[in-house]
């Protein structure tokens, strides 16, 4: 039997970690310099919130479809750096983003 490895991780798979990209430095955009320079008191705040939540969830629905499809889906072999270290704490660092 031919071997079924992919070279490449699956097209859909490579948009979403993009997408999810884009989404994530919007939401840290919006919290570090939106957020933080409306007062409390400002009517605008609640706006800026909902903005910043909403880019959060998107990030979360995003996250659980690329875990799903990352499940079901063919991936290829692991880049290695040839150093058993690096690449076990390449392993363990993927994996902690995945928590996070």
């Amino acid at each position: 039997m031919p071997n079924m490895t992919p070279s490449r991780y699956h097209p859909a798979l490579v948009a979403l970690h993009w997408l999810i990209a884009i989404a994530l430095l919007f939401s840290l955009g919006t919290g570090m310099l939106v957020l933080d320079e409306i007062p409390n008191s400002s009517p605008e705040k609640v706006d800026a919130l909902r903005t910043h939540m909403t880019a959060g969830i998107v990030v979360l629905l995003l996250m659980l479809i690329r875990f799903g499809l990352r499940l079901g889906t063919a991936r290829p072999a692991p880049a290695t750096t040839g150093n058993a270290y690096l690449d076990r704490l390449a392993r363990i660092t993927h994996w902690g983003f995945y928590v996070l």
